[in-house]
């Protein structure tokens, strides 16, 4: 009761594409969350988009995150990357060359809502090596 269908212009899936530059996401208990944030004010988050698995110097990965309810680009307002990353001198860092985040629609198409360069992600909680970056999206193709 009170569902709809969801209509051919909503989104339905987040499909991220990361590039990793000279320094390797480790895996294990070294990971990527991604929180995708909404123009209510909810969220929704995905833990360890990774799987827990190494992202070598110079690969490329994606992830995907399925929503909980399609939602039209314009309600997507950002998307939060952390890392798990403890520090110390066991701690992990890792430099990401590049993310896109493209979002795809009920009818088949995808929307580019997202793009972003290099970060070095460590387990610092500001700076230009924190752990958390926050990323706009609007439609960009």
């Amino acid at each position: 009761p009170g569902m709809g269908c969801p209509s051919a212009n909503q989104v339905s899936r987040l499909s991220f594409t990361f590039s990793t530059a000279d320094d390797d996401l480790r895996g294990g208990n070294d990971n990527l969350n991604i929180t995708v944030l909404f123009a209510d004010g909810t969220s929704q988050s995905e833990a360890n988009v990774n799987h827990s698995q190494r992202w070598p110097d110079g690969s490329t990965k994606g992830a995907e995150i399925l929503l909980n309810r399609p939602v039209t680009i314009d309600q997507i307002r950002g998307v939060t990357l952390e890392t798990t990353f403890t520090g110390g001198s066991g701690g992990d860092n890792w430099n990401m060359g590049s993310m896109q985040a493209d979002a795809f629609l009920v009818n088949g198409t995808y929307h580019t809502i997202a793009k972003a360069g290099f970060h070095r992600f460590s387990s610092d909680w500001t700076g230009p090596k924190a752990r958390q970056i926050s990323i706009s999206t609007h439609a960009i193709n």
